[in-house]
């Protein structure tokens, strides 16, 4: 009895799972149809439709739900952000197979740095996305830490990546990855230092 039971409670699982995912389909299915038919989606239904691209491994579609996100809600510097962490992503993947990585690159860039200059923007702005000038503080200083880090790991340019990270713990000081950002820059660039002056004590 125990046996009939437990293969019932199964079965009802599997139905569960598959009804879950065939409803998540169908939910992506319209935003996409309604975005055909020139209907504006909300940032929600452009972030679903970006999350199912990902997982998907579809990277075309999501830079082309991300950019529209950016286009027609220009005023949530989430939306950029996204964007260039994405290309940013896409940039050292792009690189490490030997491929064409520098595009990618130029649009994390351009994303960050427009995601910081949005921090100085009117406190109604961020209202219409529900964000505080704070929040928009937080989020630039992310998108300076991120800026770091491309400098450092794609073009191997220390000064300006140090630029970056120290940008980004004026705008968040209370987030500790900047600093050890920071320190490991200090000591490579220390380590660097030492055999010039063992040469000059010499």
């Amino acid at each position: 009895m125990n046996n009939r039971f437990a293969k019932k409670f199964l079965y009802l699982c599997v139905v569960l799972v598959l009804t879950c995912k065939t409803s998540f389909s169908e939910e992506s299915n319209s935003i996409s149809g309604q975005i055909q038919k020139n209907e504006k989606p909300t940032q929600a239904e452009l972030r679903k439709l970006s999350l199912k691209a990902y997982e998907e491994k579809n990277s075309e579609e999501v830079l082309k739900y991300l950019t529209q996100a950016v286009d027609l809600y220009p005023e949530n510097p989430n939306n950029h952000l996204n964007l260039g962490d994405y290309a940013y992503q896409l940039a050292v993947e792009y690189k490490q197979q030997g491929l064409e990585w520098e595009k990618f690159a130029h649009l994390a860039e351009n994303m960050f740095l427009q995601t910081i200059e949005m921090k100085d923007q009117p406190e109604e702005n961020f209202q219409k996305s529900g964000l505080t000038k704070n929040h928009g503080k937080k989020i630039a200083g992310h998108a300076a830490f991120l800026l770091g880090q491309m400098y450092h790991r794609l073009f191997d340019d220390t000064i300006v990546a140090k630029k970056y990270y120290e940008l980004a713990q004026s705008l968040d000081p209370s987030d500790r990855k900047i600093q050890i950002a920071i320190d490991r820059i200090n000591q490579s660039q220390a380590a660097k230092t030492e055999p010039t002056k063992g040469a000059a004590g010499n």
